[in-house]
């Protein structure tokens, strides 16, 4: 006999699980990126979705759900979280649609969809939402404050505590989750203290993994501070040293950013001339400059803006780095962040658009989320014409911008190209006659030394682009070369300069092809015909996007793509024949509306996240914040409408296209005119999201109602699934198109899905009228 249990228990228990599954989808797309990169991160995202594909099918299946099948159902969500760490931390080669990753999702969906089937579907998937959100805003605060190994055993303690008495009838079975519960808690209560597991001592690379993380070379280093982050989780490496053993502070320490060792802090006061000549930064041109670093980093170049004479602004998205050099930093730094007049810890775009200062010198070193401008990494809107024109506006008259670019392979040094050939548009677009006056390129080589005794980073390239305000003059050439000749007595051996333009001290096809966009010919390279060296914009702003064809991108997909169309094969065969009334017409339908609502809403979610992350500085925060106003206003959508007498899905859509075409053309001109810091601009943008999350949250119950009418209660699963499936494959299928044909393309496509579906479902609605009517 099934248990009585009290309808807002089962509310509770639906909330929870989305709780749970948003959380932990937050917490592996955060290792995901440690680990790997940001396309296996945004796979995490897939990988989940078709964790509820699988779960919907499962609940299909069940006729009734006992208390001891949510307790099964539980544990195999705590069982799975567990196997998904170590295959993070020891098997990060299998995970690639790793079953073990999609697992938890599969469990914590089935008894969604369990729910789904039987009861109303606006109230479960109001619960479901609100839970989800939940997760995902409780994500932003724990995973900064414990970092994502403790999360996982956070999640896991947490989905332990929700298992009731009533759902474990055998009293040894209480006793050991009872025992699990005090175990779980009890390690996460050592590791916060002793920090015995972190993912920076005990991952262990695999092949996907880029070789520089610093798991790699764990023997190598002390692991002084490491901070999660919802911008890039920060480690502190001190390299073991001879001196170390005799008390000595080591002669440098390593900053790593998401695994990625990119900025070091040294122990050296800003007087010492090596900063004065520091080879990324001309000393001569302005005398007491002004700076505005852009990405104050560890250290960055802020020693070397107050060697110039002049005063130092700083901007910083990370708060972790800065309350590390602030804090146990300080001294070590010999007060490095105490030089900065100004230090503001927000992106640079809502910087300038909100302050009128002007600057002498503005850089940006390396300033990319990913390791350098070559690899697949998340939207850059630092390097785009209209962060350049933004750049320029700040700029005295005599003053210059520069942008330093490492490249460890030809697509980071290619990427250079694009960057340099957006300054070139700019240029041009400011009416000046001569661009090649105002550029001076460079490289400086960092000959024989290693970080981390990693072969890779031994005699790592600079590429270099000045770009002067008023052209290079007589007098500031000569200055160039005074500069030139004292880097290479500091520096020299062991750094390298050589300048590209306007001479070419070392011509390869690197530099002819630089040459050919100087002017405007790059075809005159056979890199340049092969390549993609467009003017970086806000609608593309991929600095790392140089191949034409998108290979790699495409490779993910197509592999995806045709694993899930194996899935959907098998799912369409399964539902016509286990539904009753076959494989007509009304399945074919509701399996289309279900499929294009699936891909319409995350391809619109993909293109917000891109298209605001422009104001929160971070993908992360783009994820959090974009993922959590939708969960959020589509659950208090779908109540609102279940509420509502008459039910027009007309109106939905129609509000739906208005809402997108809103956030198309206006949405970031209303941030320009109004933001400031990333968490101001968040707040704002979730509350612009919040009318076309409510619409969009309405047509998946609505065509769960229609469904059930169409083809009984137990089709929903079915449906569901079919929904999860075309979102996870809209979650590469969104990136790619916006990677390859912008914003707005992608924008365009998620207008036309939601016009498709609205037709569908006007169709829908018409056939159960008259079959509630027959």
């Amino acid at each position: 006999m099934q248990e009585k249990i009290h309808p807002l228990e089962n509310h509770i228990e639906i909330f929870l699980a989305a709780f749970s599954l948003l959380f932990i989808e937050v917490i592996f797309f955060k290792t995901a990126l440690y680990i790997l990169d940001y396309m296996h991160a945004l796979m995490s995202v897939a990988y989940a979705l078709c964790g509820l594909a699988m779960g919907a099918v499962w609940a299909h299946r069940m006729e009734r759900l006992s208390g001891n099948g949510v307790f099964l159902i539980k544990l195999l969500l705590v069982v799975s979280l567990f196997l998904s760490f170590l295959n993070f931390a020891l098997f990060s080669s299998f995970l690639f649609l790793s079953p073990v990753l999609i697992l938890p999702f599969a469990a914590g969906n089935t008894l969604i969809s369990y729910y789904l089937k039987e009861k109303n579907a606006y109230g479960v998937y109001f619960a479901d939402l609100m839970g989800a959100a939940l997760g995902v805003i409780s994500a932003t605060v724990f995973i900064p404050a414990l970092r994502e190994e403790n999360c996982f055993l956070l999640v896991g303690i947490l989905v332990l505590l929700t298992i009731r008495p009533h759902q474990v009838p055998k009293k040894a079975i209480r006793a050991g989750v009872l025992t699990a519960i005090l175990a779980g808690m009890g390690i996460l209560g050592s590791n916060l203290s002793l920090d015995w597991i972190n993912l920076a001592k005990i991952t262990r690379p695999g092949s996907d993994s880029p070789r520089e993380k610093i798991f790699s070379f764990s023997d190598q280093f002390e692991l002084l501070h490491s901070k999660g982050s919802n911008v890039q989780r920060v480690d502190i490496l001190s390299p073991y040293s001879p001196g170390a053993v005799y008390g000595n502070p080591p002669p440098l320490l390593y900053s790593a950013y998401n695994g990625l060792v990119n900025d070091v802090v040294r122990p050296e006061s800003y007087l010492d001339l090596s900063y004065r000549y520091d080879p990324r930064v001309i000393y001569g041109l302005v005398e007491k400059p002004d700076f505005l670093v852009i990405g104050a980093s560890a250290e960055g170049v802020v020693k070397t803006g107050a060697a110039h004479g002049g005063t130092v602004t700083g901007l910083e998205i990370n708060p972790q780095i800065v309350d590390l050099m602030k804090g146990p930093l300080l001294s070590y730094s010999r007060n490095a962040y105490d030089l900065m007049k100004n230090l503001y810890i927000m992106d640079a775009r809502t910087y300038l658009a909100a302050h009128q200062e002007k600057f002498d010198i503005i850089t940006l070193m390396n300033s990319h989320m990913a390791r350098q401008s070559g690899i697949i990494g998340p939207p850059e809107f630092l390097h785009t014409r209209e962060a350049m024109d933004a750049y320029w506006d700040h700029l005295t008259e005599k003053g210059f911008m520069v942008f330093e670019e490492k490249y460890y392979g030809d697509f980071g040094k290619l990427s250079s190209v694009k960057i340099l050939n957006t300054a070139l548009e700019v240029l041009k677009s400011r009416g000046i006659q001569n661009p090649g006056n105002h550029l001076f390129v460079y490289h400086w080589i960092l000959n024989g030394l290693s970080v981390l005794g990693d072969p890779s980073q031994s005699n790592v390239s600079h590429i270099m682009i000045v770009v002067k305000k008023s052209g290079f003059s007589q007098e500031d050439w000569a200055a160039v070369n005074r500069w030139s000749s004292r880097v290479e007595y500091y520096y020299s051996p062991t750094h390298n300069l050589m300048e590209i333009f306007p001479e070419d001290e070392n011509p390869t096809e690197f530099t002819a092809l630089i040459r050919g966009i100087l002017s405007e010919n790059p075809e005159s390279s056979k890199q340049g015909s092969t390549h993609d060296f467009s003017v970086l914009t806000d609608d593309k702003p991929f600095p790392w996007s140089v191949d034409k064809y998108h290979a790699l991108i495409k490779s993910y997909l197509v592999k995806t793509g045709m694993v899930f169309l194996t899935i959907l094969m098998g799912l369409v065969v399964y539902g016509a024949r286990v539904e009753k009334t076959g494989f007509n017409s009304s399945f074919l339908l509701l399996f289309a509306y279900f499929a294009l609502t699936g891909l319409g809403y995350f391809v619109i979610e993909i293109g917000l996240m891109n298209f605001y992350q422009i104001f929160v500085g971070s993908p992360t925060y783009a994820f959090v914040f974009i993922l959590g106003t939708l969960l959020l206003s589509s659950g208090i959508g779908s109540w609102f409408f279940q509420q509502s007498e008459r039910k027009s899905p007309g109106l939905i859509f129609s509000f739906i296209l208005l809402g997108c075409a809103f956030h198309l053309f206006f949405g970031r001109q209303v941030i320009s005119m109004i933001g400031a810091g990333p968490l101001h601009n968040a707040v704002i943008i979730a509350l612009m999201v919040f009318p076309l999350g409510f619409c969009m949250g309405i047509p998946f119950p609505f065509g769960i109602e229609m469904a059930k009418i169409a083809r009984g209660r137990n089709s929903s699963p079915i449906f569901f699934a079919a929904n999860a499936l075309f979102s996870a494959f809209a979650v590469l299928f969104g990136f790619y198109l916006t990677v390859a044909h912008g914003f707005k393309t992608t924008f365009g496509m998620g207008i036309l899905i939601y016009g498709v579906s609205f037709l569908l479902i006007t169709v829908l609605k018409t056939s159960a009228h008259k079959k509630v009517h027959m």
